[in-house]
């Protein structure tokens, strides 16, 4: 099971999830990678405009897993 809230966030994301750390990666809507860093359960966002974006896990397992969210301030 994996977690993403709030949604929508304005300064700070959290992350819940069942699974081995990874690596996180932001995208924008046009695929531009705005955040990328090692797995955390708070990843501030507070420096991201307004708008959807897309959240990319890759766990240690090598799963993958995408989850949209919204950034409204």
């Amino acid at each position: 099971a994996f977690v993403v809230y709030p949604n929508p966030a304005s300064n700070t994301l959290h992350l819940e999830g069942d699974f081995g750390y990874g690596q996180v990666s932001i995208f924008d809507l046009t695929g531009k990678k705005v955040y990328q860093g090692d797995y955390q359960h708070e990843i501030s966002v507070g420096n991201l405009n307004n708008g959807m974006y897309l959240l990319n896990i890759i766990t240690e397992e090598g799963q993958v897993i995408n989850q949209k969210f919204i950034i409204e301030k």
